[in-house]
């Protein structure tokens, strides 16, 4: 199987600088332009390429979107699901990372010169979750996927946290590094069977490795 994750496009809570959880805000105008521009981008790594509506008698690949059951997350699975024509498929357990009485604050007074929201791999917000706490969900989630059948390529949609933990999960990387991953609203992460991976962005420019700059 080649998996594509994907990060939801941005958000107007993104673009105030608030700290998201699973609270839920839209997608901004840019947010919408850009996931259509990356849906575009990662539609050439699939077998065999594809994009736009489907043509009678076409043969496409066998594929299916799994999306984060949060608006925004779903949001932007809709643009990737008109880009193939695959079904959209929520799994609960893509939720993005709980993160308490911190949800819809302003994440630079609350958090400030943190690079990342926790510190730690069990670290927490007051109330909310460690990327540990949220491991199992998210491991179950990533056996439905593999489980799944008629799939050769599959489409992930999700959010900064649950994507770590969802790379961690799914490559077996270690929690110390997987913690460290960033990606982008403008980024997709592709990866093939043999464990290798590359990004690629929403102007089709692509780099070996996690963390695009």
């Amino acid at each position: 199987m080649i998996l594509i994750l994907a990060r939801h496009g941005e958000t107007a809570g993104n673009q105030l600088g608030l700290i998201l959880g699973q609270k839920d805000y839209p997608l901004t105008d840019s947010g919408i332009a850009s996931t259509e521009k990356l849906a575009h981008a990662v539609a050439g790594f699939l077998r065999p390429p594809i994009d736009g509506p489907a043509e009678i008698g076409m043969v496409r690949p066998k594929g299916a979107i799994f999306t984060s059951p949060l608006g925004r997350a779903k949001a932007s699975a809709g643009i990737f699901s008109e880009h193939t024509g695959w079904q959209v498929i929520v799994l609960d357990g893509m939720a993005e990372l709980g993160c308490g009485e911190w949800e819809g604050m302003i994440r630079a007074e609350v958090a400030p010169d943190r690079p990342f929201i926790r510190k730690d791999w069990n670290d927490s917000p007051p109330g909310g979750e460690s990327y540990q706490s949220a491991l199992a969900r998210v491991e179950r989630a990533v056996e439905a996927i593999r489980k799944f059948e008629s799939t050769d390529s599959a489409i992930v949609v999700g959010h900064g946290s649950v994507n770590r933990l969802f790379l961690k999960a799914w490559l077996g990387l270690d929690p110390a590094y997987a913690m460290t991953i960033s990606q982008r609203h403008d980024v997709a992460y592709v990866l093939n069977a043999d464990k290798a991976s590359f990004w690629i962005d929403a102007d089709g420019n692509t780099g070996q490795g996690l963390n695009a700059n």
